[in-house]
């Protein structure tokens, strides 16, 4: 038990989940957040201590098992199905990788620690935190662009005119195996993965 929690403890799981939630999901939900509440939803403010109820009271009065069920014949329509497939591959390539470089710099020829791992993550720590921004500041720009062009019409795929910025995931993943199986710089492996993780960005972002 003691030697398990001496390997948990050395290693950088606890690190990576903050990093990726501070760098990556945070900005998200900052520019893709709703800033509209619908009035049936709204409910009157609770104090803090009637939020820590068990129970609150009833919130939809739907019935359960279409609830549980919904998702499933949500997959029967294409567009649904295409979504969640290729948005869980790039999401699971994302923390793939994120967990195969902790392995690859712990070991020989490297040999870092957990530290110096982690002093690795601020590229890529960057790289994520700033690709929701620059699509933030990009995005609605070039959407009324498009609006203009359209004599006042919005159409919802004006989004994807960003999409081709994420082969900049390319261009970061697959020299960084290259260079993570040559064992060359660290530095340039640390620019790849971020350069990766901004263009995952561009594709993850106009799917959520």
């Amino acid at each position: 038990m003691d030697s398990s929690r001496s390997l948990i403890s050395q290693s950088c799981w606890p690190f990576q989940c903050s990093y990726k939630y501070t760098y990556n999901d945070l900005p998200i939900l900052f520019f893709l957040h709703p800033n509209k509440i619908s009035a049936e939803n709204h409910t009157h403010k609770k104090i803090y201590f009637q939020g820590l109820a068990i129970y609150t009271g009833v919130y939809s009065r739907e019935n359960l098992l279409q609830l549980v069920l919904g998702p499933f014949g949500l997959s029967l329509n294409a567009a649904v199905t295409w979504s969640v497939i290729i948005g869980g591959y790039y999401l699971s390539l994302y923390v793939v990788v994120a967990h195969l470089i902790v392995q690859v710099l712990s070991a020989p020829l490297y040999l870092f620690d957990a530290s110096s791992v982690g002093f690795l993550f601020v590229g890529p720590s960057i790289g994520g935190f700033v690709s929701p921004v620059t699509m933030g500041l990009i995005s609605e720009p070039v959407i009324r662009f498009c609006i203009r062009k359209n004599n006042g019409v919005y159409e919802p795929e004006y989004r994807l005119l960003l999409c081709p910025i994420g082969l900049l995931m390319v261009v970061g993943f697959i020299p960084g195996g290259h260079v993570a199986q040559n064992y060359s710089s660290v530095y340039l492996g640390a620019f790849l993965h971020a350069l990766g993780l901004f263009g995952i960005t561009f594709v993850l972002c106009p799917d959520a």
